[in-house]
């Protein structure tokens, strides 16, 4: 959250962004959990520097994945992220990632973003 205000993914430029981390949590637990961690352009790709946030999937139902390592670093300096697009379909969140490397495909209950210093 920035200032008290959630950010949803689809409020963001995502075009130019860069993939830094993916990190999986909970799969012997009850919920799991997915954090994307990325560096975004808040005000599009005008805008001099990227913000590091954190987009978590709360209760992750599916995810899919087919990533091209090598491609994605090879990317990062530029932007490994394409685009991202999220639908709601029967209290399903879909986030999509298309990547200069590869598609992230994450469905879960919740998505929640904040913007993280590291």
């Amino acid at each position: 959250m920035t200032g008290g205000a959630p950010i949803a993914p689809d409020d963001l430029n995502w075009h130019d962004g860069v993939l830094v981390d993916l990190h999986v949590s909970g799969l012997m637990g009850t919920v799991q959990h997915l954090d994307l961690i990325c560096d975004l352009y808040a005000e599009g790709v005008d805008s001099e520097n990227r913000l590091r946030l954190r987009c978590r999937a709360e209760s992750v139902r599916a995810f899919r994945s087919s990533l091209d390592l090598s491609r994605l670093m090879r990317h990062r300096g530029a932007g490994n992220i394409n685009y991202c697009h999220m639908i709601e379909e029967d209290g399903v969140y879909h986030l999509t990632l298309m990547l200069f490397g590869g598609t992230l495909e994450v469905s879960a209950t919740q998505f929640s973003m904040e913007r993280i210093n590291e």
